[in-house]
This record gives structure tokens, C-alpha cells and sequence, in this order.
């Protein structure tokens, strides 16, 4: 609620100058009133304005609470999905070690007798050596 204004009036001290001073004063006095309801419309005005600002502030309050709970909860989700990338990769990785050293074993296989080295009487396992690079992956293995 706003504050009261108080308007006063001039009142004649003297009976010759009340002549004069009653026509200002009245003058004065409409024109007080006239300032104070000016006043008090502008005073509304500025009122409305301050409420119209404080729900658009509580508004904004609300969306911004509700994207800070919306980020949590996109952190979170991107965290898990970032711990199930590293296990996947990891699997994968291990995955493709082991079908390297597969193949690595399959293409050196124990020595046969009826087929002879490559190089004069040495066995198979150390004239061959495997060397499997997967640079896409940051895995390197030599058997």
C-alpha cells in the first residue's frame, strides 16, 4: 500500500491580504490536489510494473531451477554413458588381443616333419614372428 500524502491549505492570517491569498491558495490547493492524484496514479502505475517484474522474476527463477535439474541429470546420463563406452572399448580391446595371438599361433603352429624350414634346419616357431598393429585403437602386439 503506498504511503499517504497530506495535502495542506493556506489559510488568510489577516482579513486585507485575505483577498489576495485566498484566490492563490485555492489556486494552490487545486493545483496540490491535481500533483497528488497525478502522484497517486504514477504511484499505481510504478506498483502494477513492480508486480508485473517480480512474477516475471519468479518465472525466470523456475525455468532456470528447472535447467540446472535438467543438467544434472544430462551429467549423470553422460557420465554413465562414458563409463559403458570405456567397458565396451575395453572388451573390445581384449577381444582383439585375443584373436591376434590366435592368429599369431595359428600361423606359426608347431613345426611338421614332412615340411621343411625356411631356414636351414631352424623350427618354424623362430624363423616366424607375428607383428599386428591396429593404430585406430592405440594397440600395437608382437609375438
Amino acid at each position: 500500500m503506498a504511503p499517504a500524502i497530506s495535502i495542506g491549505v493556506a489559510t488568510p492570517s489577516s482579513s486585507a491580504a485575505a483577498g489576495k491569498k485566498s484566490s492563490r491558495g485555492v489556486v494552490a490547493a487545486v493545483v496540490d490536489v491535481d500533483e497528488a492524484e497525478l502522484l497517486r496514479r504514477r504511484n499505481a502505475e510504478l506498483e502494477r510494473e513492480v508486480a508485473a517484474l517480480r512474477a516475471e522474476l519468479s518465472a525466470a527463477r523456475r525455468r532456470a531451477e528447472t535447467a540446472e535439474e535438467a543438467e544434472e541429470r544430462l551429467c549423470v546420463q553422460l557420465g554413465d554413458a562414458e563409463v559403458e563406452a570405456v567397458e565396451i572399448a575395453r572388451a573390445y580391446q581384449a577381444r582383439v588381443e585375443d584373436l591376434a595371438r590366435e592368429l599369431a599361433a595359428a600361423r606359426i603352429g608347431p613345426p611338421r616333419p614332412d615340411r621343411p624350414s625356411k631356414r636351414g634346419g631352424e623350427s618354424a616357431t623362430t624363423t616366424h614372428q607375428a607383428h599386428l598393429a591396429m593404430p585406430w585403437i592405440g594397440f600395437t602386439l608382437d609375438l
